[in-house]
């Protein structure tokens, strides 16, 4: 059985970040992107009881 990799603790702030893989560009800018990614963190939000203070998404 395997163990939980990341130990987060209610109430801190955490910062996230993630680079592209092979520094390569897979999304094109639109409508459409944006709300799917609104929707995932919406989701993460919802399952999870995050809260996000700010998010930026740069494509």
């Amino acid at each position: 059985m395997g163990r939980i990799l990341r130990r987060i603790l209610s109430g801190r702030l955490y910062l996230v970040t993630h680079r592209t893989f092979q520094a390569r560009y897979f999304f094109i800018p639109s409508k459409e992107l944006n709300q799917l990614v609104l929707g995932a963190l919406a989701y993460a939000a919802e399952k999870y009881g995050l809260r996000f203070c700010y998010t930026t998404y740069l494509t």
